[in-house]
């Protein structure tokens, strides 16, 4: 009697077992629901993507001008304002930002519309900003909210026109491999508005 529940058993883990596997998606499939979602946001938003640097000047004539970072940790940036260009950052120097809001991409185009402001990230942001440090990537995911990430330091890498400067203002869509851990835990892509590096020390 033991033998044939232990028997039964086992079966039955094996049976949930396999069912748990075929229901679980690839990597590559979490991945392509992403990318569809990032599109179904362009498109809802009616944004223009190129591949190719613009130039700043091209922001400023159109303001749904994102322009697509290539390789694996890519972003979609829109440029508001260059900010002071005399001032740049430099490597170890600490960054603080702030934006107006964040949109996570996945639930918007499933019909969630809400964004989030800078101040629902919890009481303690409404005053104070959220920072990381250019150049160590272990800080683009240990300021107090979680929020940083690597998304967040690629406007101001030298690649652009030179980067912009203390100040700048961009528009951002972070999908989920270039974003905090939690997002790129769920493969969740992240649109940030008017997110602006306010200080550089």
């Amino acid at each position: 009697m033991k033998k044939v529940t232990l028997f039964i058993s086992t079966a039955i883990v094996l049976i949930i077992s396999t069912m748990s596997c075929n229901d679980s998606k690839t990597i590559q499939e979490y991945l392509r629901e992403e990318e569809q979602a990032i599109e179904r946001f362009l498109k809802k938003e009616n944004f223009d993507v190129t591949t190719k640097w613009p130039g700043f000047e091209a922001f400023q004539k159109n303001d749904k001008l994102y322009y697509k970072t290539d390789g694996t940790t890519y972003v979609y940036m829109h440029i508001v304002d260059i900010g002071d260009t005399a001032r740049k950052v430099t490597t170890k120097d600490w960054v603080q930002v702030r934006f107006e809001s964040l949109t996570y991409i996945k639930t918007y185009v499933s019909g969630d519309t809400t964004r989030y402001a800078f101040a629902d990230v919890g009481p303690y942001y409404a005053s104070q900003p959220l920072e990381f440090r250019y150049g160590n990537s272990a800080s683009y995911t240990a300021d107090l909210s979680g929020l940083a990430c690597a998304g967040w330091a690629t406007p101001l890498t030298p690649d652009f026109e030179g980067a912009v400067g203390e100040g700048a203002i961009v528009d951002l869509i972070i999908p989920s491999v270039s974003g905090n851990s939690t997002d790129n835990t769920n493969f969740q892509p992240v649109y940030y508005k008017r997110l602006k590096y306010t200080r550089f020390y």
